[in-house]
Protein backbone atom coordinates (compact mmCIF):
# COMPACT_ATOMS: atom_id res chain seq x y z
CA UNK A 1 0.00 0.00 0.00
CA UNK A 2 1.90 3.18 -0.95
CA UNK A 3 2.13 5.98 1.64
CA UNK A 4 -0.39 8.45 2.20
CA UNK A 5 0.45 12.43 0.71
CA UNK A 6 -2.11 15.05 2.09
CA UNK A 7 -0.62 17.84 0.37
CA UNK A 8 -1.70 18.12 -3.12
CA UNK A 9 -1.20 20.83 -5.71
CA UNK A 10 -3.69 23.40 -6.20
CA UNK A 11 -5.06 24.76 -9.25
CA UNK A 12 -1.98 22.88 -12.13
CA UNK A 13 -4.56 22.29 -15.20
CA UNK A 14 -3.65 23.84 -18.15
CA UNK A 15 -6.67 25.76 -18.24
CA UNK A 16 -6.13 26.85 -14.86
CA UNK A 17 -7.91 30.35 -13.74
CA UNK A 18 -4.54 31.58 -12.75
CA UNK A 19 -2.76 34.82 -13.83
CA UNK A 20 0.02 34.09 -16.13
CA UNK A 21 3.68 34.29 -15.56
CA UNK A 22 4.60 37.57 -16.42
CA UNK A 23 1.25 39.41 -14.88
CA UNK A 24 2.32 37.62 -11.84
CA UNK A 25 5.73 39.11 -11.64
CA UNK A 26 4.81 42.43 -12.46
CA UNK A 27 1.90 43.00 -10.05
CA UNK A 28 1.84 45.37 -7.51
CA UNK A 29 0.53 42.35 -4.50
CA UNK A 30 3.82 40.85 -4.86
CA UNK A 31 5.82 42.92 -2.70
CA UNK A 32 2.97 44.67 -0.95
CA UNK A 33 0.47 41.64 -0.80
CA UNK A 34 -3.06 41.77 -1.48
CA UNK A 35 -5.38 44.82 -0.73
CA UNK A 36 -7.99 44.47 1.97
CA UNK A 37 -10.71 44.86 -0.25
CA UNK A 38 -9.42 44.25 -3.62
CA UNK A 39 -8.43 40.44 -3.92
CA UNK A 40 -8.60 39.26 -7.49
CA UNK A 41 -9.32 35.61 -7.65
CA UNK A 42 -6.50 34.44 -10.49
CA UNK A 43 -4.00 36.25 -8.63
CA UNK A 44 -4.63 34.63 -5.52
CA UNK A 45 -4.94 31.00 -7.05
CA UNK A 46 -1.47 32.10 -8.58
CA UNK A 47 0.02 32.29 -5.02
CA UNK A 48 -1.73 29.44 -4.07
CA UNK A 49 -0.53 27.29 -7.17
CA UNK A 50 3.18 28.01 -6.41
CA UNK A 51 3.17 27.33 -2.90
CA UNK A 52 1.02 24.53 -2.95
CA UNK A 53 3.00 22.84 -5.84
CA UNK A 54 6.28 22.97 -4.00
CA UNK A 55 4.56 21.71 -0.21
CA UNK A 56 3.20 18.82 -2.68
CA UNK A 57 6.97 17.99 -4.15
CA UNK A 58 8.09 18.34 -1.19
CA UNK A 59 5.78 15.72 0.91
CA UNK A 60 5.81 13.39 -2.37
CA UNK A 61 9.70 13.06 -1.89
CA UNK A 62 9.13 12.58 1.75
CA UNK A 63 6.53 9.60 1.28
CA UNK A 64 8.81 8.28 -1.81
CA UNK A 65 12.05 8.23 0.05
CA UNK A 66 10.90 7.57 3.21
CA UNK A 67 7.59 5.29 3.13
CA UNK A 68 5.99 7.22 5.46
CA UNK A 69 2.31 8.59 5.36
CA UNK A 70 2.45 12.74 5.08
CA UNK A 71 -0.35 14.19 6.86
CA UNK A 72 -1.75 17.42 7.10
CA UNK A 73 -2.12 17.71 10.35
CA UNK A 74 0.18 20.61 11.42
CA UNK A 75 2.68 18.59 13.44
CA UNK A 76 5.68 20.99 12.10
CA UNK A 77 7.68 18.88 14.33
CA UNK A 78 6.98 15.11 12.87
CA UNK A 79 6.92 16.92 9.21
CA UNK A 80 10.98 18.39 9.34
CA UNK A 81 11.99 14.64 11.29
CA UNK A 82 10.21 13.18 8.17
CA UNK A 83 12.48 15.62 5.91
CA UNK A 84 15.37 14.56 7.67
CA UNK A 85 15.02 10.73 7.47
CA UNK A 86 13.74 11.12 3.86
CA UNK A 87 17.20 13.10 3.22
CA UNK A 88 19.20 10.46 5.33
CA UNK A 89 17.71 7.34 3.38
CA UNK A 90 18.58 9.38 -0.06
CA UNK A 91 21.98 9.59 0.71
CA UNK A 92 23.08 6.42 2.15
CA UNK A 93 21.26 4.60 -0.72
CA UNK A 94 22.73 6.81 -3.95
CA UNK A 95 25.54 8.23 -2.56
CA UNK A 96 28.37 4.64 -2.11
CA UNK A 97 31.32 4.83 0.14
CA UNK A 98 34.39 5.70 -1.29
CA UNK A 99 36.92 2.51 -1.95
CA UNK A 100 39.87 2.43 -4.34
CA UNK A 101 37.96 1.80 -7.35
CA UNK A 102 34.98 3.86 -6.58
CA UNK A 103 34.53 7.66 -6.05
CA UNK A 104 31.73 8.66 -3.11
CA UNK A 105 31.75 9.22 0.71
CA UNK A 106 35.14 8.79 3.01
CA UNK A 107 35.42 9.40 6.77
CA UNK A 108 38.60 11.24 7.93
CA UNK A 109 40.77 9.73 10.76
CA UNK A 110 44.01 11.46 12.39
CA UNK A 111 45.29 7.70 13.83
CA UNK A 112 47.37 5.57 11.28
CA UNK A 113 46.63 1.59 10.86
CA UNK A 114 45.79 -0.63 7.55
CA UNK A 115 42.32 0.78 6.55
CA UNK A 116 41.65 1.10 2.71
CA UNK A 117 38.20 3.47 3.61
CA UNK A 118 39.57 5.87 5.93
CA UNK A 119 41.46 8.69 4.50
CA UNK A 120 43.75 10.92 6.47
CA UNK A 121 43.61 14.30 7.57
CA UNK A 122 46.17 16.37 6.38
CA UNK A 123 47.99 17.24 10.30
CA UNK A 124 48.38 13.49 10.70
CA UNK A 125 50.12 12.98 7.39
CA UNK A 126 52.45 16.27 8.46
CA UNK A 127 53.18 14.64 12.16
CA UNK A 128 54.09 11.20 10.12
CA UNK A 129 56.77 13.06 8.14
CA UNK A 130 57.80 15.27 11.15
CA UNK A 131 58.31 11.75 13.02
CA UNK A 132 60.00 10.39 10.45
CA UNK A 133 62.49 13.46 9.83
CA UNK A 134 63.48 13.17 13.59
CA UNK A 135 64.27 9.74 13.73
CA UNK A 136 68.08 9.28 14.86
CA UNK A 137 70.59 7.74 12.62
CA UNK A 138 71.79 4.31 13.69
CA UNK A 139 74.91 4.74 12.04
CA UNK A 140 75.81 8.07 14.44
CA UNK A 141 75.62 6.18 17.22
CA UNK A 142 73.99 8.81 19.32
CA UNK A 143 76.56 11.14 17.93
CA UNK A 144 73.72 13.06 16.64
CA UNK A 145 72.05 13.34 19.69
CA UNK A 146 71.90 17.36 20.05
CA UNK A 147 71.27 17.75 24.57
CA UNK A 148 73.25 14.92 25.49
CA UNK A 149 72.25 15.93 29.53
CA UNK A 150 68.69 16.13 28.31
CA UNK A 151 68.94 12.70 26.97
CA UNK A 152 70.65 11.05 30.24
CA UNK A 153 67.27 12.65 31.77
CA UNK A 154 64.73 11.28 29.57
CA UNK A 155 66.44 7.77 30.17
CA UNK A 156 66.64 8.22 33.94
CA UNK A 157 69.71 7.98 34.22
CA UNK A 158 70.12 11.91 35.42
CA UNK A 159 70.42 10.85 39.30
CA UNK A 160 72.53 7.41 38.82
CA UNK A 161 75.29 10.07 37.51
CA UNK A 162 74.56 12.72 40.16
CA UNK A 163 75.27 9.72 42.82
CA UNK A 164 78.49 8.44 40.69
CA UNK A 165 79.67 12.30 40.87
CA UNK A 166 78.66 12.69 44.55
CA UNK A 167 79.51 8.99 45.98
CA UNK A 168 81.57 9.46 49.38
CA UNK A 169 84.92 8.14 49.23
CA UNK A 170 85.65 5.43 51.17
CA UNK A 171 88.45 7.83 53.12
CA UNK A 172 85.58 8.82 55.17
CA UNK A 173 84.32 8.04 58.33
CA UNK A 174 80.56 8.29 60.17
CA UNK A 175 81.72 8.31 63.97
CA UNK A 176 85.11 7.35 63.40
CA UNK A 177 84.53 4.54 61.57
CA UNK A 178 85.61 4.04 58.01
CA UNK A 179 83.50 3.42 55.18
CA UNK A 180 85.84 0.22 53.73
CA UNK A 181 82.92 -2.09 54.13
CA UNK A 182 79.88 -2.97 55.93
CA UNK A 183 79.57 -0.63 59.32
CA UNK A 184 77.24 -1.07 62.30
CA UNK A 185 75.57 1.96 64.20
CA UNK A 186 73.72 2.87 66.95
CA UNK A 187 71.40 5.09 68.32
CA UNK A 188 74.58 7.18 69.86
CA UNK A 189 76.02 7.33 66.62
CA UNK A 190 73.66 9.48 64.65
CA UNK A 191 72.22 11.51 68.08
CA UNK A 192 69.34 9.64 68.33
CA UNK A 193 67.85 7.41 71.34
CA UNK A 194 67.58 3.18 71.02
CA UNK A 195 64.67 1.99 70.53
CA UNK A 196 63.60 -0.55 73.62
CA UNK A 197 64.00 0.52 77.08
CA UNK A 198 66.40 2.81 77.97
CA UNK A 199 66.08 2.67 82.07
CA UNK A 200 64.03 1.89 84.97
CA UNK A 201 63.64 4.20 88.14
CA UNK A 202 60.72 4.25 90.79
CA UNK A 203 58.11 6.74 91.93
CA UNK A 204 60.40 7.27 94.84
CA UNK A 205 63.13 8.18 92.45
CA UNK A 206 61.60 9.35 89.18
CA UNK A 207 63.38 10.20 85.90
CA UNK A 208 65.11 13.83 86.34
CA UNK A 209 64.58 16.43 83.98
CA UNK A 210 68.05 16.10 82.30
CA UNK A 211 68.09 12.42 82.05
CA UNK A 212 68.64 11.39 78.50
CA UNK A 213 66.32 11.26 75.91
CA UNK A 214 64.57 7.57 75.96
CA UNK A 215 61.47 4.95 76.75
CA UNK A 216 61.58 4.58 80.45
CA UNK A 217 59.99 1.89 83.23
CA UNK A 218 58.89 3.98 86.29
CA UNK A 219 58.11 0.97 89.14
CA UNK A 220 55.28 1.46 91.76
CA UNK A 221 56.97 -1.61 94.11
CA UNK A 222 54.33 -4.18 94.67
CA UNK A 223 51.54 -2.11 92.48
CA UNK A 224 52.53 -1.62 88.98
CA UNK A 225 54.54 0.15 86.78
CA UNK A 226 54.10 2.60 84.18
CA UNK A 227 56.13 3.51 80.97
CA UNK A 228 57.71 6.88 80.40
CA UNK A 229 58.41 8.50 77.13
CA UNK A 230 60.81 11.34 77.93
CA UNK A 231 62.32 13.95 76.08
CA UNK A 232 65.32 16.32 77.01
CA UNK A 233 66.77 19.14 74.42
CA UNK A 234 68.18 20.83 77.32
CA UNK A 235 67.17 24.41 76.19
CA UNK A 236 64.57 26.95 76.27
CA UNK A 237 61.56 27.71 79.03
CA UNK A 238 61.01 24.16 78.67
CA UNK A 239 64.11 21.87 78.15
CA UNK A 240 62.42 18.77 78.95
CA UNK A 241 58.95 16.81 79.20
CA UNK A 242 57.19 13.55 79.87
CA UNK A 243 54.41 11.32 78.49
CA UNK A 244 53.39 8.47 80.96
CA UNK A 245 51.29 5.64 79.82
CA UNK A 246 49.37 3.61 82.44
CA UNK A 247 48.51 -0.34 81.36
CA UNK A 248 45.26 -1.45 79.62
CA UNK A 249 44.66 2.38 78.43
CA UNK A 250 43.95 3.20 82.32
CA UNK A 251 45.22 6.62 81.53
CA UNK A 252 47.76 9.00 80.16
CA UNK A 253 49.11 12.21 81.74
CA UNK A 254 52.08 14.84 80.94
CA UNK A 255 54.91 17.25 82.75
CA UNK A 256 56.74 19.77 81.65
CA UNK A 257 60.21 21.35 82.95
CA UNK A 258 61.48 24.66 83.90
CA UNK A 259 64.76 26.11 82.62
CA UNK A 260 66.99 23.90 85.19
CA UNK A 261 64.07 24.17 87.75
CA UNK A 262 63.24 20.35 86.66
CA UNK A 263 59.68 19.23 87.06
CA UNK A 264 58.05 21.52 89.28
CA UNK A 265 54.15 20.70 88.90
CA UNK A 266 53.00 16.67 89.76
CA UNK A 267 52.06 14.76 86.73
CA UNK A 268 48.33 16.27 84.71
CA UNK A 269 46.30 13.88 83.20
CA UNK A 270 44.77 14.19 79.78
CA UNK A 271 40.88 12.85 79.39
CA UNK A 272 39.99 10.18 77.00
CA UNK A 273 37.43 8.05 76.39
CA UNK A 274 38.31 5.78 79.34
CA UNK A 275 39.48 8.74 81.62
CA UNK A 276 36.53 10.87 81.47
CA UNK A 277 36.28 14.44 83.54
CA UNK A 278 33.89 14.85 86.20
CA UNK A 279 31.33 17.64 85.70
CA UNK A 280 33.38 19.64 88.79
CA UNK A 281 36.65 18.78 86.86
CA UNK A 282 34.82 21.36 83.82
CA UNK A 283 32.77 23.31 85.75
CA UNK A 284 29.47 21.76 84.97
CA UNK A 285 26.64 20.35 86.64
CA UNK A 286 26.47 16.76 87.06
CA UNK A 287 23.17 15.31 85.58
CA UNK A 288 21.41 15.02 89.38
CA UNK A 289 22.22 19.32 89.18
CA UNK A 290 20.94 19.82 85.98
CA UNK A 291 17.17 17.83 86.46
CA UNK A 292 16.04 21.41 85.84
CA UNK A 293 17.72 22.03 82.69
CA UNK A 294 15.82 21.03 79.57
CA UNK A 295 14.39 18.48 80.71
CA UNK A 296 11.14 17.40 79.52
CA UNK A 297 7.86 18.90 81.40
CA UNK A 298 4.55 17.71 81.18
CA UNK A 299 2.17 20.58 81.70
CA UNK A 300 -1.58 21.38 81.52
CA UNK A 301 -2.41 24.66 82.05
CA UNK A 302 -5.97 25.94 81.92
CA UNK A 303 -5.69 29.19 80.33
CA UNK A 304 -2.09 31.96 79.69
CA UNK A 305 -2.66 33.12 82.93
CA UNK A 306 -1.50 29.32 84.17
CA UNK A 307 1.00 29.45 81.65
CA UNK A 308 2.64 32.59 82.26
CA UNK A 309 2.46 31.71 85.98
CA UNK A 310 4.36 28.76 85.21
CA UNK A 311 7.08 30.46 83.08
CA UNK A 312 7.64 32.48 86.04
CA UNK A 313 8.13 30.06 88.07
CA UNK A 314 11.29 28.04 85.84
CA UNK A 315 14.90 28.61 87.12
CA UNK A 316 17.07 30.39 84.68
CA UNK A 317 18.03 28.57 81.76
CA UNK A 318 16.39 26.40 78.67
CA UNK A 319 13.61 24.03 79.47
CA UNK A 320 11.19 21.57 77.23
CA UNK A 321 7.65 21.14 77.80
CA UNK A 322 5.00 19.45 76.33
CA UNK A 323 0.94 20.33 76.63
CA UNK A 324 -1.75 17.47 77.44
CA UNK A 325 -5.44 18.22 76.98
CA UNK A 326 -5.25 22.09 77.68
CA UNK A 327 -2.76 24.36 75.98
CA UNK A 328 -2.72 27.59 78.09
CA UNK A 329 -4.36 29.62 75.34
CA UNK A 330 -1.97 28.48 72.85
CA UNK A 331 -4.18 26.47 70.45
CA UNK A 332 -1.88 23.03 70.31
CA UNK A 333 -2.76 20.38 72.69
CA UNK A 334 -0.51 17.58 72.88
CA UNK A 335 1.94 19.41 71.11
CA UNK A 336 6.02 20.32 72.69
CA UNK A 337 7.66 23.48 73.27
CA UNK A 338 10.67 25.01 74.21
CA UNK A 339 11.31 28.49 76.38
CA UNK A 340 14.00 30.08 77.40
CA UNK A 341 14.51 32.12 80.94
CA UNK A 342 16.89 34.75 80.95
CA UNK A 343 16.67 36.99 84.13
CA UNK A 344 12.80 38.37 84.26
CA UNK A 345 12.55 37.81 80.32
CA UNK A 346 11.30 34.93 78.34
CA UNK A 347 10.65 33.70 74.87
CA UNK A 348 10.28 30.10 73.18
CA UNK A 349 7.84 28.71 70.15
CA UNK A 350 5.26 25.78 70.78
CA UNK A 351 4.87 23.53 67.44
CA UNK A 352 1.53 22.03 66.69
CA UNK A 353 2.46 18.09 66.54
CA UNK A 354 0.86 17.67 63.59
CA UNK A 355 0.84 20.98 60.74
CA UNK A 356 -1.47 23.25 62.16
CA UNK A 357 0.81 26.04 63.45
CA UNK A 358 4.09 27.06 65.15
CA UNK A 359 3.80 30.08 67.46
CA UNK A 360 6.22 32.54 69.39
CA UNK A 361 6.04 32.94 72.84
CA UNK A 362 7.95 36.20 74.66
CA UNK A 363 7.29 37.79 77.60
CA UNK A 364 8.69 39.53 80.94
CA UNK A 365 8.01 39.40 84.71
CA UNK A 366 6.42 42.50 84.38
CA UNK A 367 4.80 42.75 81.34
CA UNK A 368 1.41 40.86 82.07
CA UNK A 369 0.52 37.40 80.20
CA UNK A 370 2.53 35.91 77.61
CA UNK A 371 2.40 36.82 73.96
CA UNK A 372 1.67 34.39 71.24
CA UNK A 373 2.88 35.49 67.97
CA UNK A 374 1.67 33.11 65.22
CA UNK A 375 4.32 31.90 62.17
CA UNK A 376 2.92 31.95 58.85
CA UNK A 377 3.90 28.95 56.92
CA UNK A 378 3.60 26.42 53.69
CA UNK A 379 1.33 24.22 56.36
CA UNK A 380 -1.33 26.93 57.50
CA UNK A 381 -0.79 29.59 54.61
CA UNK A 382 -1.21 30.01 51.36
CA UNK A 383 -0.74 32.45 48.20
CA UNK A 384 -3.69 34.00 46.98
CA UNK A 385 -4.37 34.60 42.64
CA UNK A 386 -2.42 38.04 43.88
CA UNK A 387 0.68 36.17 45.65
CA UNK A 388 0.05 37.37 48.62
CA UNK A 389 0.19 35.18 51.81
CA UNK A 390 -2.91 34.40 53.83
CA UNK A 391 -4.14 32.28 56.48
CA UNK A 392 -5.05 29.25 55.29
CA UNK A 393 -8.43 27.08 55.56
CA UNK A 394 -11.47 25.84 54.04
CA UNK A 395 -10.01 27.62 50.82
CA UNK A 396 -11.80 27.26 47.06
CA UNK A 397 -10.22 28.02 44.30
CA UNK A 398 -12.60 28.98 41.18
CA UNK A 399 -11.15 28.86 37.59
CA UNK A 400 -12.77 30.50 34.59
CA UNK A 401 -14.55 27.37 33.01
CA UNK A 402 -15.61 26.26 36.60
CA UNK A 403 -13.07 23.65 37.21
CA UNK A 404 -11.87 24.10 41.28
CA UNK A 405 -8.96 23.28 43.43
CA UNK A 406 -9.91 22.86 47.49
CA UNK A 407 -7.82 22.78 50.50
CA UNK A 408 -7.55 19.70 52.32
CA UNK A 409 -9.95 21.47 54.77
CA UNK A 410 -12.21 22.30 52.39
CA UNK A 411 -13.00 18.54 51.58
CA UNK A 412 -16.49 18.21 50.21
CA UNK A 413 -17.07 21.18 48.61
CA UNK A 414 -18.31 21.53 45.14
CA UNK A 415 -18.15 24.34 42.60
CA UNK A 416 -20.37 24.84 39.41
CA UNK A 417 -20.55 27.34 36.11
CA UNK A 418 -24.56 28.18 36.08
CA UNK A 419 -23.93 30.59 33.60
CA UNK A 420 -21.13 33.04 31.81
CA UNK A 421 -19.64 34.55 34.81
CA UNK A 422 -21.76 32.93 37.82
CA UNK A 423 -20.33 29.99 39.66
CA UNK A 424 -22.11 28.22 42.38
CA UNK A 425 -20.28 26.93 45.94
CA UNK A 426 -21.78 24.31 47.75
CA UNK A 427 -21.26 22.01 50.55
CA UNK A 428 -19.99 24.79 52.20
CA UNK A 429 -22.50 26.99 55.06
CA UNK A 430 -21.38 30.29 53.63
CA UNK A 431 -18.66 32.36 53.85
CA UNK A 432 -15.96 32.05 57.16
CA UNK A 433 -17.52 33.41 59.61
CA UNK A 434 -13.69 34.51 61.73
CA UNK A 435 -13.02 37.73 58.99
CA UNK A 436 -9.66 36.70 58.32
CA UNK A 437 -10.17 37.36 55.47
CA UNK A 438 -11.87 40.01 55.46
CA UNK A 439 -15.49 41.13 54.77
CA UNK A 440 -17.67 37.65 54.39
CA UNK A 441 -14.63 35.83 55.43
CA UNK A 442 -12.91 36.64 52.10
CA UNK A 443 -13.40 36.55 48.43
CA UNK A 444 -9.98 37.36 46.60
CA UNK A 445 -10.25 38.38 43.04
CA UNK A 446 -7.41 38.82 40.38
CA UNK A 447 -5.63 41.92 40.46
CA UNK A 448 -3.32 43.28 37.35
CA UNK A 449 0.50 44.85 38.52
CA UNK A 450 -1.20 48.05 38.89
CA UNK A 451 -3.38 46.39 41.87
CA UNK A 452 -6.43 47.44 39.93
CA UNK A 453 -9.13 44.31 40.37
CA UNK A 454 -9.81 42.97 36.99
CA UNK A 455 -13.27 42.34 37.75
CA UNK A 456 -16.55 43.23 40.10
CA UNK A 457 -18.10 40.36 41.82
CA UNK A 458 -21.42 40.05 43.01
CA UNK A 459 -21.84 37.30 46.37
CA UNK A 460 -25.06 35.67 47.65
CA UNK A 461 -25.56 33.04 49.98
CA UNK A 462 -28.83 30.98 49.96
CA UNK A 463 -29.74 30.82 53.57
CA UNK A 464 -31.65 27.68 53.37
CA UNK A 465 -28.49 25.32 51.54
CA UNK A 466 -25.84 27.61 52.85
CA UNK A 467 -24.25 27.94 48.86
CA UNK A 468 -22.33 30.82 47.57
CA UNK A 469 -23.28 32.17 44.35
CA UNK A 470 -20.92 34.27 42.50
CA UNK A 471 -21.43 36.70 39.28
CA UNK A 472 -18.56 38.36 37.98
CA UNK A 473 -18.55 41.32 35.64
CA UNK A 474 -15.85 43.42 34.03
CA UNK A 475 -13.69 46.08 35.56
CA UNK A 476 -12.77 48.50 32.78
CA UNK A 477 -10.80 50.58 35.64
CA UNK A 478 -12.18 53.82 33.29
CA UNK A 479 -10.93 56.22 35.65
CA UNK A 480 -7.16 54.95 35.35
CA UNK A 481 -4.75 56.03 32.73
CA UNK A 482 -5.45 54.57 28.97
CA UNK A 483 -2.57 52.67 29.64
CA UNK A 484 -3.62 50.84 32.92
CA UNK A 485 -7.52 50.00 31.89
CA UNK A 486 -8.45 46.97 31.68
CA UNK A 487 -9.44 46.65 27.79
CA UNK A 488 -10.41 42.39 27.83
CA UNK A 489 -11.28 41.00 24.53
CA UNK A 490 -14.37 39.44 24.08
CA UNK A 491 -14.56 37.95 20.99
CA UNK A 492 -12.75 38.95 17.19
CA UNK A 493 -15.30 38.77 14.33
CA UNK A 494 -15.18 37.21 11.24
CA UNK A 495 -13.74 39.92 9.36
CA UNK A 496 -11.16 40.09 12.32
CA UNK A 497 -13.03 42.80 14.31
CA UNK A 498 -12.06 43.25 17.88
CA UNK A 499 -14.97 43.41 20.16
CA UNK A 500 -14.31 43.83 24.22
CA UNK A 501 -16.05 43.76 27.61
CA UNK A 502 -17.57 46.68 28.05
CA UNK A 503 -17.64 48.14 31.51
CA UNK A 504 -20.17 46.04 34.48
CA UNK A 505 -20.71 43.42 31.12
CA UNK A 506 -21.03 39.58 32.65
CA UNK A 507 -17.92 37.95 31.85
CA UNK A 508 -16.53 34.82 33.15
CA UNK A 509 -13.15 34.82 35.48
CA UNK A 510 -9.85 35.98 33.40
CA UNK A 511 -7.78 33.23 31.84
CA UNK A 512 -5.08 31.89 33.57
CA UNK A 513 -6.19 33.60 37.11
CA UNK A 514 -8.69 32.61 39.75
CA UNK A 515 -11.35 33.74 42.56
CA UNK A 516 -10.34 32.40 45.84
CA UNK A 517 -12.80 31.99 48.36
CA UNK A 518 -12.63 31.12 52.17
CA UNK A 519 -15.81 29.03 53.36
CA UNK A 520 -17.37 28.05 56.64
CA UNK A 521 -18.25 24.35 56.53
CA UNK A 522 -20.67 22.71 58.35
CA UNK A 523 -20.98 21.37 61.79
CA UNK A 524 -20.04 18.01 61.90
CA UNK A 525 -23.53 15.54 63.40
Amino acid sequence: MSPKNDFKAFSISNNANVVSQEGYETSSALKTGFPPENITTHLLNKVLRQSSTISSTIANFIATQYGDDVLDDGDIVKLTTQLNKALEKKIATEIPSASLTQKGIVQLTDKTGNSNSLAVTQKLVSDVNDNANNRLAKNQNGADILDKNAFVKNLGLAETVNLAKNAVPNSRKINGKALTGDISLNAGDVGAFKLGLTERYTVNNPIPWNANTGLYDLLNPGIDSSHIAHFNNGIGSCPAFQLKVLYKNRGIAYRSARDNYGFEEDWTDIYTTKNKPTPADIGAYAKSEGSEFIQAKHINPANISDFTAWIRSLPLGGHALRFGENHGGIGYPWSCGYVTRMYDTWAGFVAHYDHAGISFIHGNDGGGNTKVSRLLTDKNARSDTNGILRVSSPVVDIHPDGTYELTSEAEGVTVKRIDTGIYRISGCNGFAKDGAWGIHGGTIIPADSNGLNLIWVRESVDTSSGDITIECYHRQNKDAPEFAQNKRVKSVTATGEIVYYHDAEPCDIPDGRVINIRVQLPEKS
